[in-house]
């Protein structure tokens, strides 16, 4: 899709034309299918964080699970302080 909108703006176009209005549509799909796939893969990524965090908890036998952002474990060697 991206090699048709190059190859269409390669010449000169009229903007009242069909191929300039298709460059604008093209480019217009292509980002829903971007947004979509982010998306889903944002999707799966939350569902495998959830699972994996109810598996820590199981199998650790506590409620600690990951440290939350921004926050270190004790020993860290970038900490500040």
């Amino acid at each position: 899709m991206t090699g048709h909108i190059v190859r269409i703006s390669g010449g000169d176009l009229s903007y009242d034309s069909v191929d300039y209005d298709s460059i604008f549509a093209i480019a217009f799909v292509l980002f829903l299918i971007t947004m979509l796939l982010n998306l889903i893969s944002r999707w799966v990524v939350q569902r495998f964080v959830r699972s994996t965090t109810v598996a820590h908890k199981v199998f650790k036998g506590g409620n600690e699970g990951p440290a939350p952002v921004g926050e270190f474990p004790e020993g860290n060697v970038y900490r500040d302080s």
